[in-house]
C-alpha cells in the first residue's frame, strides 16, 4: 500500500529536479524585417538568448515566412521563429526553444506584438514544458 504513494511522490521529485527554473527570462530580437507582396510576407531576425545554468544560451538568425504556416528552423536548428500577420501594422511573432540534457527535453516559448517598422525588441519567455 505505501509503494502507490511512494512512486507517484518518486516521479514527481524526479520531474521536478529535471524542469529547469526559470523566471523573467527575455530574449532580445535584432534587425527585425518583414517585406510582404501580394504572394504573403518574409522575415528575417537576428535574435539572443543568455544561457543560465538550466538552460543553454543561443545567437542566431531566423528567415522564414507566414505562406509555409507555423514554426520554422533558424539556423540555430533548436531555435524555430513563426510569423502571425494580423491587422496592418501588426505582427506577432512567435519564438521556441527546444534543447535536450541528460534529464530530458525542454521547451520555452515566448510571442511578442511588435509594430512594422520596430527593427528591436524583447520576447518574453511566457511557456516552459519539460519531458523527463
Amino acid at each position: 500500500m505505501q509503494l502507490k504513494y511512494i512512486l507517484p511522490a518518486t516521479l514527481l521529485a524526479t520531474f521536478s529536479a529535471a524542469t529547469p527554473l526559470r523566471t523573467n527570462e527575455v530574449w532580445q530580437v535584432s534587425k527585425f524585417e518583414v517585406g510582404c507582396s501580394p504572394g504573403g510576407c518574409e522575415y528575417t531576425f537576428n535574435i539572443f538568448g543568455a544561457g543560465t545554468r538550466n538552460t543553454p544560451g543561443f545567437n542566431t538568425t531566423c528567415e522564414g515566412n507566414d505562406v509555409a504556416g507555423g514554426y520554422q528552423a533558424c539556423k540555430d536548428k533548436t531555435i524555430s521563429a513563426n510569423l502571425l500577420p494580423e491587422t496592418y501594422p501588426h505582427w506577432g511573432v512567435q519564438v521556441q526553444h527546444e534543447w535536450t540534457t541528460t534529464q530530458g527535453r525542454f521547451y520555452a516559448q515566448g510571442t511578442k506584438n511588435v509594430t512594422d517598422g520596430t527593427t528591436s525588441f524583447k520576447i518574453p519567455v511566457t511557456q516552459y514544458e519539460g519531458v523527463a
